[in-house]
């Protein structure tokens, strides 16, 4: 007899796949768990071997679930068709999950907990509409007063003081996120889930690429990325990423990379035997942290012996020199052949392009839903390009209300989707030419600093855009000690699509007399 079998509806994979690689999720749902719940029968039928699995050795299955379905197999538990389907959905499932180490469990908690609420609802309106249906008023009625209602393990009441609290508490703290390389990390710290960052400066500084890098540093840690572009079309998003990841130019040949050196070998007043240098850029007195222009020729090297030795590092001080490096051309096959070897970070993006004022929040947490759904793509981090020039939320088009719904859609996102949301935003008219941004610096609704949890500051005078060179700060940390007016120098290549190449915190005089 033919049977039919219900495909499995996106939600019911999401919760099996849950079920199968995490502790936490178990943990808090095992117990309210009704294989019922499951519409598909082959899903309820790995949902029971899951649950089974976590009641005898109290942990997750994750890779054992394939030795749980060849074992039912053998024992012809599972007949042919039913164990071809659970076969492909395994394989379907070990595909996507073979990289990453771990999954979003404060999204997933909500995705399971809204499920088995709607299913315990249908399920009982369902039983209760059999009963009158067949006259048992009085057996209906007892279904509806014994209603089972759906809440997981802890929901909404925490008494921090608990072992388990104490300890999950921990958990968190030392499971980081990520964070970018170098100095610039160190800089600006650990970043988290459900925090909305922002990111301050002047219009054509480079408030783009840094949204763009803060998506690259994310799948370079095998978090995956959602980018939502009202700036950009899709090939010059694609340009922009492919010439990121390979560092290649529309023309090759040489080009001019900043590098870091230090003042007193630019200024000649180091006299360490380990300087690497005997030429100077400056008369004494008059050094600068923008270097005069670069030649060839020129017989002064760069010198950064004391930069990472921890005995000489109190002597280095962060300057900028350069040197050439050959670049090969930007072309369709030399970056085909690049990209192969970064296969293992494609399932880790996915962006979307809209026009300029084509979309609002609502629109892109309905596009989340989309992938969620079609494409089992549940985003870590959602880079959002840019908020200025987002829809209008619930119809308000005009002044400060809108700007501070947009701010706080932003931020509820974010805490929705236990996520990182990343943003640009404009400055002021004072602050296109500001070489250092403030607070007052932000435009349209400096409310925004009060829904952020972290303002970041792209400060970069002409001659340091010129030159390579940006200064990021902190404006606004809701969770860590900052201070404004301090700098991070970044090094940059944007020709060559690199924001990115080199950090180092900024050092004031003062820094060393407090040494000394």
């Amino acid at each position: 007899m033919f049977k039919e079998y219900k495909t499995e509806t996106a939600v019911e994979k999401q919760i099996l796949t849950a079920f199968i690689v995490s502790n936490e999720i178990l943990n808090d749902f095992a117990e309210i768990t009704r294989p019922e719940y499951f519409e598909s029968s082959y899903i309820r039928e790995v949902i029971r071997w899951t649950l089974d699995y976590y009641s005898r050795y109290k942990e997750a299955p994750r890779t054992y679930i394939q030795q749980i379905f060849d074992y039912k197999v053998a024992e012809e538990k599972v007949d042919q068709t039913r164990a071809q389907l659970i076969e492909a959905l395994l394989t379907e499932l070990s595909t996507q999950f073979e990289v990453q180490n771990e999954i979003n469990v404060g999204f997933y908690n909500d995705v399971i907990e809204d499920f088995f609420k709607k299913r315990e609802l249908e399920l009982t309106i369902n039983h209760v509409s059999h009963l009158l249906s067949e006259g048992r008023t009085r057996d209906a009625e007892v279904i509806i007063t014994g209603y089972n209602k759906v809440a997981r393990r802890f929901e909404d009441f925490i008494n921090p003081f608990e072992d388990k609290v104490i300890r999950e508490t921990f958990e968190e703290r030392n499971n980081d996120f990520f964070k970018f390389p170098g100095q610039l990390g160190d800089f600006l710290g650990d970043f988290e889930r459900g925090w909305l960052i922002g990111i301050s400066g002047p219009f054509k500084r480079g408030k783009t690429w840094y949204a763009q890098e803060f998506a690259v540093q994310a799948i370079l840690s095998f978090r995956k990325v959602m980018f939502f572009s009202l700036e950009m079309s899709k090939r010059q998003m694609n340009e922009r990423l492919y010439k990121r990841l390979t560092v290649t130019a529309d023309a090759g040949g040489a080009y001019k990379f900043p590098i870091f050196d230090c003042k007193h070998n630019q200024d000649g007043s180091c006299y360490l035997p380990e300087r690497s240098n005997t030429a100077t850029l400056f008369e004494e007195g008059k050094w600068s942290i923008i270097p005069p222009a670069f030649r060839r020729d020129m017989t002064y090297r760069a010198c950064s012996v004391c930069r990472h030795h921890s005995e000489l590092d109190s002597n280095y001080f962060p300057a900028v020199w350069y040197e050439e490096r050959n670049r090969p051309t930007y072309d369709e096959r030399r970056i085909a052949l690049k990209l192969k070897n970064l296969q293992m970070y494609f399932p880790y993006v996915q962006y979307k392009c809209y026009p300029r004022f084509s979309a609002n929040v609502s629109d892109l947490r309905r596009d989340l839903k989309i992938a969620e759904y079609m494409h089992n793509f549940i985003p870590d981090v959602i880079v959002i390009d840019y908020a200025d020039i987002l829809r209008p939320e619930d119809g308000i088009d005009d002044g400060f209300q809108k700007e501070d719904r947009t701010w706080i859609a932003l931020s509820q996102l974010a805490m929705e989707r236990n996520a990182l949301v990343v943003t640009p935003t404009q400055v002021t008219k004072a602050g296109q030419d500001a070489t250092q941004l403030a607070a007052k610096h932000q435009a349209r609704w400096v409310g925004k600093l009060g829904h952020v949890d972290v303002m970041l500051a792209l400060n970069q005078s002409e001659q340091e855009q010129k030159h390579g060179i940006m200064r990021i700060s902190t404006i606004a940390h809701r969770h860590e000690k900052f201070f404004p007016n301090h700098n991070c120098i970044v090094l940059q290549n944007l020709d060559l699509g690199q924001p990115h190449l080199d950090s180092e915190i900024q050092r004031y005089e003062e820094d060393n007399e407090d040494e000394d």
